[in-house]
């Protein structure tokens, strides 16, 4: 299904790793921790250097670690990594459902997106009724890419500031190359941040928000739904 398996994680975080270390065990799968660049851990000459938005310590800390899963994955050739990011949840029966839905990712995918993000849906493909394309990340939660994209991807984050967010910096970066990626229908993996079985890390997110997450999903709704009309015609 992959090569190596990831997972994005803040050290403070506790129970995020007491939860989904014995959920991984019982698939049978091994991670690969990524801990490193903790908030406390940022290294001033990142800030002076790279650092040009307005990104809370996480955030960079985020961007920091998936970048250097790039960067591993990238390093070890022909591969498929899956990355998971430590709030990850996984519902009854994911393991032969993945299965099923890895089976039927189309060959060409560069990236494909399993994770949920507030409702956010795709069309399915015609013939495949298991993924949909899109034109950006729906999460970084759980995601899998190939060591390819990872080269690509680190090629870009390396040379851009950190200005933005991981997901729209890679949203940016699939847009400007065309990367091919897929989200699956639906989503697989919960967000336990977003369902509030884990309090959020850097304050209460946009998409717990009431009324104004509801209206940012609604406009995206919209959007994707445009998009789609737009490629079936051409």
């Amino acid at each position: 299904m992959f090569d190596r398996l990831y997972v994005i994680h803040c050290k403070r975080l506790r129970e995020r790793r007491v939860h989904l270390e014995p959920a991984l065990r019982q698939m049978g799968w091994t991670a690969h921790w990524v801990e490193g660049h903790d908030p406390h851990e940022i290294e001033p000459a990142v800030w002076r250097e790279r650092v040009s938005g307005r990104l809370k310590r996480g955030e960079v800390s985020v961007y920091l670690k998936h970048l250097a899963v790039y960067r591993d994955l990238a390093e070890r050739g022909p591969a498929v990594g899956f990355v998971l990011e430590d709030d990850a949840v996984f519902p009854p029966g994911f393991l032969a459902r993945f299965a099923e839905y890895r089976r039927a990712l189309p060959a060409d995918f560069e990236l494909a997106f399993f994770g949920a993000s507030g409702g956010a849906k795709v069309a399915p493909l015609s013939g495949n009724p298991l993924f949909g394309r899109e034109t950006g990340s729906r999460s970084v939660s759980g995601y899998l890419l190939t060591a390819a994209c990872a080269g690509r991807l680190l090629a870009e984050l390396e040379r851009r500031p950190i200005a933005r967010p991981i997901d729209l910096t890679i949203n940016d970066i699939v847009r400007e190359q065309g990367l091919v990626v897929y989200w699956s229908v639906p989503a697989l993996i919960e967000n336990g941040t977003e369902t509030g079985l884990f309090e959020h890390s850097l304050g209460v997110h946009w998409r717990q928000r009431g009324f104004g997450a509801r209206l940012v999903q609604g406009v995206l709704a919209r959007w994707r739904g445009w998009m789609e009309r737009v490629r079936r015609r051409h």
